[in-house]
C-alpha cells in the first residue's frame, strides 16, 4: 500500500539525513472522469434489488443506488490510479505524491457534488470528511517530499492509515465497492 511504502522510505530518509541525500521534483497532470463508467454502474446495480446497512433488510431504494454507484465509480478511478503509484525512492515520492493528491483532490470534489438520501447522510457526511483529510494530508506528504522533509512526511503516514481505513470501513457499511484502498 501507498502508506507503506511511504512509511518505509520517511524512515530511510531519517537514516540519510545525516548524509545530506535530497530529492528532485516535477510537476504534471492528472486524468479526467469517466462518466460512462458511473452510468453502466448505475445501470448495473440498480438492475439487481440489494440491501445496504443504511437500511438493514429493506431492498435499496433508487437514490441510494445510484448514490452507491457514482461513488463507486470515482473510487474505483481512484483505486486504480492509487494501485499505479510506485514510490521506490524518495524523488519518486516527491515526483509523484503531489500528483497523486491533486488526483485525490479531484475527485474528492466530485464526491462533494453527489447528494445522500437521508438514509446514508450520515454516513455519505463521514465519507466525505474522511476523503477530505485523506486528500489534505496526502497533499501535505507531498508538499514535505518535495522540500525534501521526509521524516516530517513520515508522521503523517499513521492519520493516512487510519483515514483509509475509515472510509474503506464506511463504504463496506453502505455497500460501495471500489473503495478497497480508496485513496
Amino acid at each position: 500500500m501507498l502508506h507503506a511504502q511511504l512509511a518505509a522510505l520517511a524512515f530511510a530518509a531519517t537514516t540519510l539525513a545525516a548524509s545530506g541525500c535530497g530529492g528532485s521534483s516535477k510537476t504534471g497532470s492528472t486524468g479526467a472522469s469517466t462518466g460512462a463508467a458511473a452510468t453502466s454502474t448505475i445501470a448495473a446495480s440498480t438492475a439487481t434489488p440489494a440491501t445496504t446497512n443504511a437500511s438493514p433488510g429493506k431492498p435499496m431504494t433508487r437514490a441510494e443506488s445510484i448514490l452507491i454507484a457514482k461513488a463507486g465509480a470515482i473510487c474505483k478511478r481512484i483505486d486504480a490510479r492509487h494501485a499505479s503509484v510506485r514510490l521506490p525512492t524518495q524523488q519518486a515520492i516527491a515526483r509523484e505524491l503531489p500528483l497523486f493528491a491533486s488526483y485525490q483532490r479531484a475527485a474528492l470534489a466530485e464526491l462533494r457534488k453527489l447528494t445522500p438520501p437521508a438514509s446514508m447522510a450520515h454516513d455519505w457526511k463521514q465519507f466525505v470528511a474522511a476523503a477530505h483529510t485523506l486528500a489534505s494530508d496526502t497533499t501535505r506528504v507531498g508538499e514535505y517530499a518535495k522540500a525534501n522533509h521526509f521524516a516530517t512526511a513520515g508522521t503523517i503516514i499513521p492519520r493516512i492509515d487510519k483515514d483509509e481505513r475509515h472510509i474503506s470501513a464506511l463504504a463496506k457499511h453502505d455497500a460501495i465497492t471500489g473503495c478497497e484502498q480508496v485513496y
